[in-house]
Order: structure tokens, then sequence, then C-alpha cells
């Protein structure tokens, strides 16, 4: 208040134009001491101001910073358990898949080997789903069985017969064209294996082959059908292949017992 009324004083001797009353003022020792004091007690306020300031906005950011911990650390459990939820889902969905193939599997194994080509064959490249998955990884392994089976239900010639009737025509079956081709050529390198170790079994085939090679070189023109046909069965066309294991190109000479 000291300070106020001497700074007042001062600016009424100004506007008066009184420099004795200006200089009084100035020289008052209680002025200057008031005007003094007053500038320190100033320059404390506005430190305690700036004080006061800088910790509410400290405390401000410490509770936005709480605040955004909270918030993340809310997000985190929420994401976690989002996940969470998501693999067990997935993990559900796997289970009750596997279930459902490994029962696919069973079924497609049982099944004769037409049905389960028409399931096969209306999956085609898919495997989506459990059945067409159980499809595809049984293929190979039905499409063997069908062709061992195929070498016991059509013994030697006959399943030449059965290859010739579904590859061509109007009866042509691509599928069992092709087992059939596998069939043959399998049932054939098993006979030439047989011989090649059991070769009692192929010399006394081979002569019986060789019988009928004569009677063709001693058949009169237009009778030797009947013989170019016998050797072009399967005793006499495999006996022919494994005679190449033992070096012998034709029938010419019987091998001896």
């Amino acid at each position: 208040m000291k300070a106020e009324e001497c700074e007042k004083g001062m600016i009424a001797a100004l506007k008066a134009e009184d420099s004795s009353k200006l200089q009084k003022i100035s020289e008052d020792s209680e002025c200057k001491f008031a005007s003094e004091v007053h500038e320190v007690q100033k320059e404390k306020i506005a430190k305690v101001k700036r004080d006061i300031e800088r910790k509410k906005r400290k405390e401000e950011y410490e509770k936005q910073r709480k605040e955004r911990e909270a918030l993340y650390a809310k997000q985190k459990m929420e994401r976690e358990a989002e996940l969470a939820r998501r693999k067990q889902e997935e993990a559900d969905k796997q289970k009750a898949f596997e279930a459902e193939y490994q029962k696919n599997v069973t079924q497609l194994t049982a099944m004769s080997y037409p049905d389960f080509y028409k399931s096969l064959k209306a999956c085609g490249y898919r495997m989506s789903s459990a059945q067409c998955k159980a499809a595809h990884k049984l293929k190979d392994t039905k499409r063997k069985a069908e062709i061992v089976n195929l070498i016991k239900k059509y013994p030697e010639e006959k399943l030449k017969d059965f290859r010739s009737s579904k590859c061509k025509g109007i009866e042509l079956d691509r599928e069992y064209c092709n087992l059939a081709t596998k069939a043959k050529r399998k049932q054939d390198q098993d006979k030439v294996e047989f011989y090649v170790n059991n070769k009692a079994d192929f010399a006394k085939d081979f002569n019986e082959c060789h019988k009928i090679y004569i009677k063709l070189t001693k058949a009169k023109y237009g009778e030797e059908a009947p013989y170019r046909k016998a050797l072009q069965k399967f005793q006499c066309r495999v006996a022919r292949d494994a005679a190449m294991k033992y070096k012998i190109w034709n029938f010419k000479k019987p091998i001896a017992l």
C-alpha cells in the first residue's frame, strides 16, 4: 500500500509538473524501501504462482499419464482376451475338422473304388472340406489297392481284355483305363520277376511257347493266325520278356530243364 501511495504521488507530481514534490517523493526513504520491498514481493508472488502452475501442470500430466497407462493396459488385456478367444475358436474348429477328417478317412477307406472315385471327382482340386482332404490323402493308396484288386480279379489275359474294354469306344473310362494299364504292367513285371527267380517254372512255360512257335513256322499259309495270337497272350508275352533277362531273344530253341 505504501509503494502504491508513493507511486500515485509521483504520478500526480509529474502531471502537475511539480519537480520539488517529485524529488521529495523520490528521495523519501520509506517510499524507496516500500518500492524495493514491493518489487521483491511481486517477484516472490510471481515465483509462487509459477511454482503452483508447474505443480498443477505436472499433476495434470501425471493424471493423464496414469489414465493413458490404464487405458493401454485395458486395451492390451482386451486384445489378449480376443486373441485367446480366437485361438480357442480356431483350435475348436481344427479339432472338429480333424474329427470329421478321420471319420471321412474311415468311410472312404471302406468304400469300393468306383464309389471312392465319384467322391474324389466331385472334389476336383479342392481340399477345403474334410471329405475332400481325406479323398485326396487316400487317392494314391486307393489306386494302388485297386490295381492289386484288378490283378486278382482279372488274371493274366483277362486283364488285357478288361483294359481293352475300358480304353476305347463308347465304354471309354479314363480312370479305369489308366488303372488297368498300370495293373497290366505290374502283372507282367511281377510274372517276369517270378520267372527270373524260378528258372524251372520259366523253362516249362517258355518251352510251351516254343512249341507254339514251331507250329507257327510249320503252319500253312492262312492258318498262322491262331498261333500268332497264342504267342501274344499273357504266358508267352511274359515268357518272352523274361527270356531277355536270360539273354534269350526268341522261341526258336527250347530251354533244357
